[in-house]
């Protein structure tokens, strides 16, 4: 039996990871769930949805890259890789 009652769903807002959201949310309603995703729009938007869907859940929302240094998770890749200080410091 699974006994965590918040989840975090690592690009939650996508095809995929929406639907996997969705089967947590559906079989074994957490208090809450943290949809993670790449591009802030993108997590938003799935969020309404969500927590229509869902209203007993408390979703949250974030967005970024988690692949690189929290100081540049905002950033686009191209952005990063354009500058020799911020590629050195990846």
């Amino acid at each position: 039996m699974i006994k965590d009652r918040c989840f975090l769903v690592l690009g939650g807002a996508g095809l995929v990871g929406a639907q996997i959201v969705r089967t947590i949310a559906r079989q074994i309603e957490p208090e809450r769930i943290v949809v993670a995703s790449l591009f802030r729009g993108e997590v938003r938007e799935f969020m309404k949805e969500a927590r229509r869907e869902f209203p007993h859940i408390e979703f949250v929302g974030a967005w970024g890259d988690v692949f690189v240094r929290d100081e540049f998770r905002l950033d686009r890749r191209r952005r990063l890789l354009q500058s020799r200080d911020r590629r050195d410091k990846l």
